[in-house]
C-alpha cells in the first residue's frame, strides 16, 4: 500500500512540481 503510494508520488512528481512553480508564478505575478 504504502509502496504503491511511494511508486504513485514519484512517477506525479514531475508534474507536480511544474504544476507547483506554475502556481508559485501565478501567485507572485497577483500578488
Amino acid at each position: 500500500m504504502i509502496g504503491s503510494l511511494q511508486t504513485a508520488l514519484k512517477k506525479h512528481e514531475k508534474v507536480i512540481g511544474s504544476l507547483a512553480s506554475i502556481l508559485g508564478t501565478v501567485m507572485f505575478f497577483c500578488f
